[in-house]
């Protein structure tokens, strides 16, 4: 169930999730797209950013 979230997740953001079994182990990939200033979840999310502390 975890990856098939991660892969969720992943892809409704525009990203992907890869495994891959070698035979050496597991490596799971995750890629995301970067956000641009101009985007609106770019924006939202400075919102949410914790102002400095007043002096």
């Amino acid at each position: 169930m975890g990856l098939a979230f991660v892969h969720a997740v992943a892809t409704a953001h525009g990203g992907t999730a890869h495994v891959d079994d070698a035979g050496q182990g597991t490596s799971v990939t995750l890629r995301m797209p970067t956000a641009r200033e101009s985007e609106p979840a770019y924006r939202d999310a400075q919102d949410h950013v914790a102002a400095p502390a007043p002096d």
